[in-house]
């Protein structure tokens, strides 16, 4: 792949919806090497103007562009535009960071967690110039994880999530912000396209029921994990929970290691790592929940780390990471930095 110049031509496409909004924040904010920004979304939403680097631009249809005018592009819409974009702008010789859900299980396109497996993106020489972006939870657990695999391996890891409505979109924190008011009005909740109410209630199904009880987004949580940690031994399990907050996807954590190395060895590892934010002092509250720890946040916060009560191998954790900010933008736009530095 030749060398490009500093200063790029880049698109955000979904430029109106939440990643499409913090990748463009994101870029003003890390001082990405823009010389053009594109901002693009659909006719609806065409039309709205956007701030970026004391410039104010417009946000155009997506349909008419022509990507050729750009080296970059994010994608941050449904797997539908993805579907039907993305060819169009890998054609027009554009490198193309995908956020959807379209291209992740994908063998040809390299799914990538920035500093945890970057060479990955070595397969850009040689296939499709597109790079896809996991879960946000895919995330979270393994900019954890990976530091602890790497010290002392990782036999099994066992995980539930607590996931917000953010990951579904401004609809879905809408409706959950609509149901909240309505049923504190006593007027109780619609529940329009989804199931089951979402306000003051859990629900144990995110995605479709696929295969012997598991859910589509459980076994999508497992395959991601397998292409990000290439371990045929390491064992996987993941049961996927839908809650009533807004923003902040949460985990609780079991793992076993190969090696024994107790919780206390674990916290001063992962306390060296600037991507995650370690709290500990669980006898005072300190500990990460969405609401303090994780809005707006470009670090994983890590709390309650405790060896197991019956295993030398066993530990215990709990993990809080932004959805939107952190999984979604920032590991798109560091996959991008990753580019520019050592790929361009």
């Amino acid at each position: 792949m030749s060398k490009i110049s500093k200063g790029l031509g880049v698109a955000i496409v979904g430029a109106t919806g939440m990643v499409g909004e913090a990748i463009c924040d994101l870029l003003q904010r890390r001082h990405f090497p823009v010389d053009h920004l594109y901002l693009l979304a659909s006719e609806r939403t065409a039309g709205k103007r956007v701030s970026f680097n004391g410039e104010s631009i417009v946000v155009k249809p997506l349909h008419e562009f022509d990507f050729s005018r750009v080296q970059i592009a994010f994608f941050c819409a449904t797997d539908t535009v993805s579907a039907n974009f993305v060819p169009k702008a890998v054609e027009a010789g554009c490198i193309v960071l995908d956020n959807s859900q379209y291209y992740v299980d994908d063998n040809d396109v390299p799914l990538v967690i920035a500093g945890i497996n970057d060479n990955a993106l070595d397969v850009l020489d040689q296939h499709r110039k597109i790079v896809a972006n996991p879960d946000s939870i895919v995330i979270q657990l393994w900019t954890v994880l990976k530091p602890i695999y790497d010290l002392a391996g990782i036999k099994k890891v066992i995980v539930a999530t607590y996931q917000a409505v953010s990951g579904q979109g401004k609809h879905a924190i809408e409706a959950l912000a609509k149901q909240t008011v309505s049923i504190l009005n006593g007027q109780g909740a619609k529940t329009g396209n989804r199931s089951q109410q979402i306000a003051f209630n859990l629900q144990p199904v995110i995605g479709k029921p696929v295969v012997k009880g598991h859910s589509s987004t459980e076994l999508q949580f497992i395959r991601q994990s397998q292409r990000i940690i290439i371990d045929p031994k390491l064992q996987l399990s993941a049961t996927c929970v839908q809650v009533p907050v807004f923003h902040g996807d949460s985990l609780v954590v079991h793992i076993e290691t190969s090696e024994s190395i107790g919780a206390e060895k674990v916290i001063d590892l992962l306390k060296k790592d600037k991507k995650i934010k370690v709290l500990g002092d669980f006898e005072n509250n300190d500990y990460a929940t969405p609401l303090t720890s994780s809005k707006n946040g470009e670090r994983v916060f890590v709390s309650r780390i405790r060896n197991d009560l019956h295993s030398d191998y066993g530990l215990n954790m709990w993990i809080v990471g932004d959805d939107i900010r952190h999984g979604a933008a920032l590991n798109t736009v560091q996959i991008a930095e990753n580019l520019i530095k050592y790929h361009l």
